[in-house]
């Protein structure tokens, strides 16, 4: 399916960690979302970002791999449209 999803993550504890170029970032604790869209397959995306045993491929990888940060939920939308935040 072709769509875009919404990961909301909880940040279980203020954390900083090395994102690719933005560098060191500096999360409080709480609750974040995500807005990305996988054009060819996005149940495969989402089961990636769940994965905390991945290659760091997207800024998003930086923070989904640490212990401190878990997917409370998942909301996905069939679209063909690529509908990211900018």
């Amino acid at each position: 399916m072709k769509g875009a999803y919404v990961l909301l993550i909880h940040i279980l504890k203020p954390i900083t960690i090395e994102v690719g170029s933005l560098g060191r970032v500096y999360f409080k604790q709480g609750i974040y979302a995500y807005v990305g869209s996988a054009l060819t397959n996005v149940e495969s995306r989402i089961a990636r970002h769940l994965s905390r045993e991945k290659r760091i491929h997207w800024h998003i990888d930086s923070l989904t791999v640490s212990r401190y940060a878990t997917i409370h939920h998942v909301v996905v939308a069939q679209t063909t449209r690529r509908v990211e935040c900018k």
